[in-house]
């Protein structure tokens, strides 16, 4: 019997990948790093790496790196403040759901972006708990979160 969902929020319950990669693409070119969908799916989602590894790997200075993960932070913000859809059909899903199992959302997204995202969405009050990239050290892929 299942007692518990667990869901994961980009991409998911919300599309918003395709601005996370937006504004990683944008910072990634003032390091002159050319940053492909297929590149980012691979690091970013199935290895659990961060794209800016590939700045690293072209010699970028960490501080610079830092500098722009922050920029790209900012930007990513303000791409989800001009908009972004809930998943089909999230909201009668989660109301089938709601009285029958537990439900949480497990991110990788930082809480602040979280919290961006969810402003307006409405889906907060149907789980019974979050646990953001803030709440835990190992991300995923990693079993930890």
């Amino acid at each position: 019997m299942i007692r518990a969902v667990f869901w994961d929020n980009d991409g998911v319950l919300v599309d918003t990948e395709r601005l996370y990669f937006q504004a990683t693409r944008e910072l990634l070119q003032r390091a002159d790093v050319t940053l492909t969908e297929e590149l980012f799916q691979r690091i970013s989602l199935r290895e659990g790496r961060s794209a800016f590894a590939l700045a690293e790997a072209k010699g970028v200075p960490q501080d610079e790196i830092e500098r722009l993960r922050l920029e790209r932070n900012s930007r990513y913000t303000e791409l989800l403040r001009n908009g972004f859809a809930v998943m089909d059909c999230v909201r009668e899903t989660l109301d089938l759901l709601r009285e029958k199992v537990i439900l949480a959302i497990v991110t990788s997204s930082q809480r602040s972006h979280f919290e961006t995202i969810h402003e307006t969405t409405g889906l907060l009050p149907f789980f019974d708990f979050i646990l953001t990239r803030d709440d835990y050290v190992l991300s995923k892929p990693d079993p930890e979160p």
